[in-house]
């Protein structure tokens, strides 16, 4: 016998109070007695269950067990217990039903108060945690080599080129697309040596021809139209070829 409470168990009309490290439910009979009578149902057994208790371990609780004794079983939330089955270790809450009955019994550990935890020392081992270190991105002064030709596969040249109006992409461009000798291209550009003097084809691709109209403009700046008019200002062929080049 143990000095106080240590299980509640209710029905639905009574409540049981384990005070002792095991009872026994089902229902009286000439032959004996139990614990805890659940009335004179014919599904359920003389002795049908038995709720024991191990003891008290050193965090100061208990581990409940449940066996059943009955022929029809019991379930244990909602999960079936066979009689004969081994020991079952119950939660600190649970409910146990009779088949082919809705009689029911909710059970309920109570804290034990005689052992309180100690102060347990904290635990050397820590969780390891991954070491991500900041992301950092350095943008280098110069991009050009990470930047992409201009034409399209289909030789056409998207509004997005109008994009190109800020003083530092176009020396960028200059720097990558005409190389060193870009200056020496715009002074001939500009004295005319250079541009061809009949209808023929020049030998620049587009995005060369872009980077001479924004190198030649006062501010550095062209817009999409202004680029199409340095073109054909300079170079013939385009006055006359297919709207198709724009």
């Amino acid at each position: 016998m143990l000095g106080s409470a240590i299980a509640r168990l209710e029905g639905r009309e009574f409540e049981y109070m384990m005070k002792k490290r095991s009872v026994t439910i089902g229902r009286n009979s000439s032959q004996g007695s139990v614990d805890v009578s659940m009335g004179h149902s014919s599904f359920i057994s003389r002795r049908h269950l038995e709720i024991f208790t191990a003891g008290e371990d050193g965090s100061g609780t208990r581990e409940f067990y449940l066996r059943c004794l009955g022929k029809n079983g019991v379930f244990v939330d909602g999960v079936f217990q066979r009689r004969g089955a081994p020991p079952l270790q119950l939660p600190r809450m649970c409910c146990f039903r009779f088949p082919s009955t809705s009689i029911k019994i909710t059970f309920t550990a109570l804290s034990s108060d005689k052992k309180e935890p100690r102060n347990v020392p904290e635990s050397p081992i820590k969780p390891v945690q991954p070491q991500i270190s900041p992301l950092t991105i350095n943008i280098p002064d110069n991009i050009a080599h990470l930047m992409s030709p201009l034409p399209s596969p289909t030789g056409t040249i998207s509004p997005r080129g109008a994009g190109l109006s800020s003083y530092r992409t176009s020396r960028v461009l200059t720097s990558e697309i005409i190389g060193d000798n870009s200056q020496s291209e715009n002074d001939k550009e500009a004295s005319g040596e250079d541009s061809p003097k009949d209808d023929s084809k020049p030998p620049y691709s587009y995005a060369q021809l872009i980077v001479q109209a924004i190198t030649m403009a006062p501010d550095k700046q062209l817009t999409l139209n202004g680029i199409y008019t340095h073109i054909t200002k300079n170079y013939p062929y385009y006055r006359t070829a297919d709207k198709g080049w724009q």
